[in-house]
């Protein structure tokens, strides 16, 4: 005999997406600020294409809880 599937609440779902996105928010903040310490100096170019990953993982972290 097999059972009912189980029924999720929407509610639960959803805040089990938002603690997810909060995770990720926060893994992608400590990365981009890893990368801000540990990146030498070096040419311009160098040193923008760091800034530019720095502004891409900020930027996505904060566009998952908004």
């Amino acid at each position: 005999m097999s059972e009912a599937p189980m029924q999720v609440s929407p509610e639960y779902l959803a805040a089990m997406r938002q603690a997810k996105a909060e995770g990720l928010q926060k893994d992608l903040r400590v990365l981009a600020q890893r990368i801000r310490n540990e990146a030498p100096e070096g040419s311009a170019d160098f040193n923008g294409g760091i800034a530019w990953a720095v502004r891409f993982l900020e930027n996505t972290a904060t566009s998952l809880t908004a």
